[in-house]
Order: structure tokens, then C-alpha cells, then sequence
């Protein structure tokens, strides 16, 4: 009896069960393809623009001349158009300085050495002790290189040596005439004669506090006396030079201050004449020697005039002849720089920043380039003149830099170097020496 319930309790469950069940549809033997189905569009956040970038066009395209540039603390070469080389990967170069043959690149290697690319490397002083070069040139025949330098922490000893890269393997130093190491007031400054003869160089004879100005000849003749006077001195010097006329008839030179804040606010800026016993003073500038350019003929000499360490108020070029003197017309401007014929000059106008064109009596020249053209957010700065007319001129964007070449009749614009480092900047003046060289 307990069987026959319990077998009738699951013949129940299960019939209840399959009740339960929805009935399955029959199945179709020639099915439709499935229907694809479009998921619902959603909203994405749109991206963001680009940051804008100079009007360029791609690097490969040729340009006249060659660069050397400094790009996160390493040396970088690129010429007419061929693909950039890095010279150095340990991110210590600073002052690229072609040689005037373009056969060599000095430069310096932090804290203090100097090395010549394709040549080898010198070390000034102790290696044990690092050393600040304060002002390095070529001869104009790249025969020699000079530099002033000094151990870093110290403003003396200061002194000058000399390399001659293709004869000597060791620096020589020049023993200056009236000079005492240990003085604080023997600094040192130097340019070089335009035909490669001798060095002109400007110290304080230590004993009596006598700024001189001489040239030393390079043979080991007497030196000659260009300038003596009694100065009052501070640890910068008495005299920073700028550079001879082309036919070494004129010197431009300053005259410091005996205070360093009065100095970087303007100084007499002075034309030593051949034979002449005293100088004549042109004007106040700034104490930038590349803001001093000769006209390739030697006829015109271009300056900044103006005080005020802001340089972007209150300076102006001015353009020597010895028949007088004509200031450029419009707002503010720096950096001149001739074209290579000296027909054109070519300026920097701060604000707006951007490049000018101005005839050898300065009214504006225009020629074939409007100006003012391209992206609105670049700086110009520096105009470097080509040989074939055109124009190097460098920009900045925002913390970027670089160079870019245009023709002469613009039709061609060419980016010839990207993300090149920023040199210091003091009061709006970039010291461009630091990172950048450009040879013709």
C-alpha cells in the first residue's frame, strides 16, 4: 500500500512539472540570416585641438648654411637640409661657436672645458676644478681660439689663453703686460683684430686702478696701447669690447660703471678711431656686444641706443656714419643685423615681437616679404641675413624654440631646427650664444 502511494506522489510531481514548461516552437530548416544589430550612439567628449605650431614646411626641404644648436643640454649639427646629427649625449654643452671656415665647432662643456668638434678636447686649468668661460672667439682666420676664463666661485685669477687647433695640443696663456693674478679688479675681456694678427684686449692694470686697452700681437712684439685712463673699477672690468670695423679702423667698446646695477642699466657706449688718443661716445645702451653691427663696407656702424634693463621699452637703433647719424623710424626695435651686401638692415621689433627690414638710412624697407605674416602666437627673434638674400630667424612658442629659414622673395619657408633649449633671459634680452651658432 506505502509503494503504490509513494510511486502515485511521484507520477504527480513530474506530470506537474512538465506542465510547467512552455511548449517549443518547431524548428525551421532553411533559417534567415540574423539581423545585425546597431548599438545605441553614445557621446563622447571631443578631443582637444592640437597646439598650434610655426607655419613650416617638413625639415627635409634645403636651406643655405649650416647650424649648430643645443637641444636638452646636448650639441646637435644640421646643414643645408640633411638630416640633424647629435655631436654629444651628455647634456653639458653650451656656446656653439663655429669656426669662420666652418671646418670647426667649439663649444663649451659644463662646468668649464672646451672642446672642438672633429678636433679633440681641452680642459682649462686643474681638471679637478671647474672654470667659467666667459668669452670665446675665433680668429678670423680660424687659425686660433681664444678664450678669457676664470675658476668658477672666483672673480680672479682671470686669465687669456690660446689654442691653435691644426699645430698644438695644449692651451697657451698669453702673459699680459702689467697685471697682477691676484687682483680682483685684472678682468679680462678680447676681441680679435680683423686680419688675425693680433688680440685686442681691455684690463686694469691692478697697481693703479689704469684701465688700458691693447692690442698683443701674435708674433711677440711689444704690445701697443690703444687706451689708458684711470678708472674706477668694479669686479666686472672697465671696458667690455663689442667689435673692430671690418678694416680695422674703428673699435666699439663700453665703458662699465663701477657698480654692477648701475651697469645693467646702460653705459657709454664708445667708437675708438685708428691713431685717435681719445674715443668718441656715441650714446647709452645696454652692454650687449651683439647689439653692435658693422656694415660689410665698414661705413655704418648699428646700435641699440636707450637705457633701462627692460628691452622691450625705450630702445632704439641707431645708425653711425662718419657724415652723421639716422635713427630708424617706429617703435622699439633690437638686434640688428646686416644683410650680406649691406643694403638691408634687419631689426627686431619687441612688442609685438617680430622681424623689420630697414634701408642703410633707416626708413622701413619692405622688399618682397610682407611682414608680420604666419602664426600669431610666435615670437621672432635674433634675424640671421643668408647669403642668398633670405633670412634665418629664430621663434618661440610657448617654452619651445627653433629656426626657420625664408628666402628672399619668401616663397620658401623652411624649418631648419625644433626644440632647441632657451637661453637666460634678462629683463626680455636672450642670450642666444648659449644654445645656437649659425654658419653661412
Amino acid at each position: 500500500m506505502n509503494r503504490m502511494l509513494s510511486l502515485g506522489l511521484v507520477l504527480l510531481l513530474l506530470t506537474a512539472c512538465s506542465a510547467s514548461q512552455p511548449a517549443q516552437e518547431p524548428v525551421d530548416p532553411n533559417p534567415a540570416p540574423p539581423v545585425e544589430q546597431t548599438p545605441a550612439p553614445t557621446t563622447a567628449p571631443a578631443p582637444e585641438p592640437p597646439p598650434p605650431a610655426p607655419p613650416v614646411q617638413p625639415a627635409s626641404e634645403p636651406f643655405p648654411g649650416k647650424v649648430a644648436y643645443i637641444s636638452q643640454g646636448n650639441l646637435w649639427v644640421r646643414a643645408g637640409g640633411a638630416e640633424a646629427q647629435q655631436i654629444t649625449t651628455d647634456g653639458q654643452a653650451v656656446r656653439p661657436l663655429w669656426s669662420p671656415d666652418g671646418r670647426m665647432l667649439a663649444y663649451v662643456v659644463k662646468p668649464g672645458s672646451v672642446a672642438i668638434w672633429r678636433e679633440g678636447e681641452w680642459r682649462l686649468g686643474d681638471e679637478a676644478e671647474a672654470w667659467i668661460v666667459d668669452r670665446m672667439e675665433w680668429s678670423p682666420d680660424s687659425r686660433y681660439l681664444a678664450v678669457a676664463a676664470r675658476p668658477e666661485g672666483k672673480g680672479f685669477p682671470k686669465g687669456i689663453w690660446l689654442l691653435e687647433p691644426d699645430s698644438a695640443t695644449s692651451w697657451r696663456r698669453l702673459d699680459l703686460p702689467n697685471t697682477q693674478e691676484n687682483s680682483p679688479f685684472n678682468q679680462l675681456d678680447l676681441t680679435w683684430r680683423p686680419d688675425s694678427t693680433a688680440l685686442t684686449i681691455a684690463h686694469v692694470e691692478a697697481k693703479d686702478r689704469v684701465g688700458q686697452i691693447i692690442d698683443l700681437p701674435l708674433d711677440g712684439g711689444k704690445p701697443t696701447v690703444l687706451l689708458a685712463e684711470t678708472v674706477q673699477a668694479y669686479a666686472g672690468g672697465a671696458y667690455r669690447l663689442a667689435s673692430w670695423s671690418p678694416d680695422g679702423q674703428y673699435l666699439a667698446f663700453y665703458r662699465m660703471p663701477s657698480s654692477a646695477s648701475l651697469a645693467a642699466d646702460g653705459v657709454g657706449l664708445h667708437l675708438l678711431e685708428a691713431g685717435a688718443k681719445e674715443p668718441t661716445r656715441l650714446g647709452v645702451a645696454l652692454a650687449y656686444p651683439e647689439w653692435v653691427a658693422w656694415s660689410p663696407d665698414s661705413k655704418r656702424l648699428a646700435y641699440v641706443e636707450g637705457s633701462g634693463r627692460d628691452v622691450s621699452t625705450g630702445k632704439q637703433v641707431v645708425i653711425w656714419t662718419a657724415e652723421g647719424t639716422h635713427r630708424t623710424e617706429g617703435e622699439s626695435v633690437l638686434d640688428p643685423a646686416w644683410s650680406i651686401d649691406g643694403s638691408v638692415l634687419w631689426v627686431t621689433q619687441p612688442l609685438p615681437r617680430r622681424v623689420r627690414s630697414y634701408t642703410p638710412s633707416g626708413e622701413p624697407y619692405l622688399g618682397k616679404c610682407p611682414e608680420g605674416e604666419g602664426n600669431p602666437a610666435r615670437n621672432d627673434y635674433g634675424p640671421i641675413p643668408t647669403a642668398d638674400g633670405g633670412l634665418v630667424m629664430i621663434w618661440v612658442l610657448q617654452e619651445k624654440a627653433g629656426l626657420k629659414y625664408a628666402s628672399a622673395d619668401c616663397t620658401q619657408v623652411t624649418n631648419v631646427a625644433s626644440d632647441f633649449d632657451l637661453p637666460d633671459n634678462f629683463y626680455g634680452h636672450h642670450d642666444w650664444a648659449q644654445v645656437i651658432d649659425w654658419h653661412p
